[in-house]
């Protein structure tokens, strides 16, 4: 007689996550003895695989197309990475409430602290937009460097002079 070659939930699935497990853990937390259908495991071991496949994927993307070079560089997913895909998604910060250890914020520059250029928003700070200024001096003369100092709306400036 052959013996059947032994399949796991997770196997039967199709899963990587663990079908059985996530069954058990689900019988322990119910209140009063519910009873949990098999298929109750399967779908949240699918929905759950489904959700940590979406961040890492997402956290991939940020590295390999990250302005930093010293990110795209790295091999390894960091709670920064997971902070930034996570917050970068619309649907994603929504769902995950929570304050990821190690992961710093979000940058993130309002509208009114940076100048306008020809091509939209710059972001700029206060001692870039002083050499912007400078440089424009030097360009023009002197003269419109001290008309130009004029046009440039500080973000500081609220009496709308």
């Amino acid at each position: 007689m052959m013996r059947m070659p032994m399949n796991t939930k997770s196997q039967r699935a199709g899963l990587q996550f663990p079908v059985g497990r996530i069954h058990r853990y689900l019988k322990q937390r119910t209140q009063r003895g519910f009873r949990i259908g098999a298929k109750a495991a399967v779908y949240t071991a699918a929905t759950l695989e489904y959700l940590t496949a979406e961040v890492l994927e997402l956290a991939g993307r940020y590295i390999h197309n990250s302005p930093n070079h010293d990110d795209m560089r790295r091999k390894r997913i960091t709670p920064r990475h997971l902070q930034l895909a996570i917050r970068g998604d619309e649907e994603l910060d929504i769902l995950v409430r929570a304050t990821i250890a190690g992961g710093g914020v979000v940058p993130f520059i309002h509208k009114s602290r940076q100048l306008e250029s020809k091509q939209g928003f710059m972001k700029i700070g206060l001692v870039s937009a002083i050499t912007v200024i400078v440089r424009r001096g030097k360009e023009e003369g002197k003269e419109g460097a001290k008309k130009r100092e004029t046009d440039v709306k500080s973000p500081w400036d609220f009496h709308g002079t």
